[in-house]
């Protein structure tokens, strides 16, 4: 994932002129390490299908917009049956604003003018392949964290909450250490289970830092329901949406320790 650049994006490139689709492609081609090229809306849609059965994904569609058979119209809602949010770009010679509106319905990312310009291209293929970027990156650090969190589910102390500490998550060592029933805890906030012992400071401290995206580890005093004590070594990790930016949730996981 760390290695993945604009070049990696897998393109499909839909036109029915095949002087432009061979000529066009080539310019592609040197553009990005994988490009399929159809000659209408139907014949793309059977590669789109396939290669997504396969576990190939196409990254981004660029399709002409009048073309025999099916056009880039009918291409485009076919594949909003199947994914909403695949860019999809429409090159076309006309500036019909029916089609242009029909577009807009159905989530366009971009249309462009033929002749087109490869500046042009270039840059509306960075901009998505940057929205791309995050998005595997979450999807990716996301299947990491909770690759991790399954491994570690039988051991461990777990619980999600979210942005404002409200319980949304725990696992069976969190019911079973803490004595409260799954009804009690979810929708709850999370220092139901805070020990007075515990000075202020170091909860201060713990939400500083996850709100401010950093991991927080520490030894913490918990109360369970029926009053009783137990130690955990705790990390608590913020967790972001798909655009890097907003925390939309935290992940505690705990250890039982034998004192703070």
């Amino acid at each position: 994932m760390n290695n993945f650049t604009k070049k990696d994006l897998k393109i499909l490139y839909v036109e029915d002129d095949t002087i432009i689709r061979v000529e066009f492609a080539e310019i592609l081609n040197r553009m990005f390490n994988s490009v399929k090229t159809a000659p209408n809306g139907k014949i793309a849609l059977d590669i789109y299908n396939d290669l997504l059965e396969n576990e190939d994904a196409i990254d981004l569609i660029i399709s002409d917009v009048n073309m025999p058979i099916m056009d880039g119209l009918h291409l485009l809602e076919e594949v909003r049956k199947i994914d909403k949010k695949i860019p999809f770009i429409f090159t076309t010679a006309q500036t019909d604003i029916s089609y242009l509106q029909k577009a807009i319905s159905l989530n366009i990312s971009e249309y462009l003018i033929k002749p087109i310009k490869i500046k042009e291209l270039q840059t509306k293929t960075t901009e998505i392949f940057d929205n791309l970027f995050l998005e595997k990156s979450y999807h990716y650090r996301e299947q990491k964290l909770t690759k991790y969190t399954e491994v570690i589910d039988d051991v461990a102390i777990i619980s999600k909450t979210d942005k404002h500490g409200i319980i949304t998550y725990a696992n069976d060592s969190f019911y079973e250490i803490s004595g409260y029933e799954k009804n009690e805890l979810i929708g709850t906030n999370h220092n139901i289970i805070r020990h007075p012992n515990m000075k202020e400071e170091v909860f201060e401290t713990l939400w500083t830092n996850i709100k401010q995206g950093k991991v927080w580890r520490g030894n913490i005093q918990n109360r369970a329901k029926n009053g009783d004590s137990y130690y955990t070594s705790a990390t608590i990790i913020p967790v972001f949406d798909e655009t890097n930016i907003e925390i939309v949730e935290y992940i505690g996981i705990r250890f039982l320790i034998s004192q703070v």
